[in-house]
């Protein structure tokens, strides 16, 4: 199988933060910035999960959030 994307968690790890928003409840991160990049219903449901997020909706458990997919 050919890998055709690589994608790192560069969120401040790699590089430093540039990413900014007026719509994000949470730190911006480069989810948002994909988001961001797809289009309004993408940022729509990156605002919502934030939103559930920051409610405790995922127990705090930052791989419940990122799984959560609509």
């Amino acid at each position: 199988m050919k890998i055709k994307i690589v994608f790192f968690d560069m969120e401040g790890t790699l590089y430093k933060k540039a990413i900014k928003s007026k719509n994000t409840i949470v730190a911006p991160s480069a989810w948002v910035a994909i988001a961001n990049a797809l289009g309004e219903t993408a940022s729509k449901m990156e605002l919502e999960t934030q939103q559930k997020w920051a409610s405790g909706g995922y127990n705090q458990n930052y791989l419940e959030w990122m799984g959560d997919i609509h």
